[in-house]
């Protein structure tokens, strides 16, 4: 699904790929963030998209978003690439 909804945003956009369902299949989904925290594409919540969720907490409390984006940003740096 991750290289499914890569490929589309490549070819189409984040915006045309996200409304031909490209980020989700059956009860999971994709979410496409900006290292800065902004939603570019949301599998089950268009209302969030062009939103910013960088300070959002998982139900433990943790700030999964700013953690994400803060290694992908390391990784971006070294110039290693999460090809998962």
């Amino acid at each position: 699904m991750v290289k499914k909804a890569s490929r589309a945003i490549k070819a189409e956009g984040a915006d045309k790929a996200h409304t031909e369902n490209t980020f989700v299949d059956r009860d999971l989904y994709i979410v496409v963030c900006g290292l800065d925290g902004l939603v570019l594409a949301h599998g089950a919540n268009k209302g969030r998209i062009d939103t910013n969720q960088i300070d959002d907490k998982d139900a433990d409390v943790k700030a999964v978003v700013k953690v994400r984006c803060s290694l992908s940003a390391g990784s971006q740096a070294s110039g290693s690439s999460t090809n998962s």
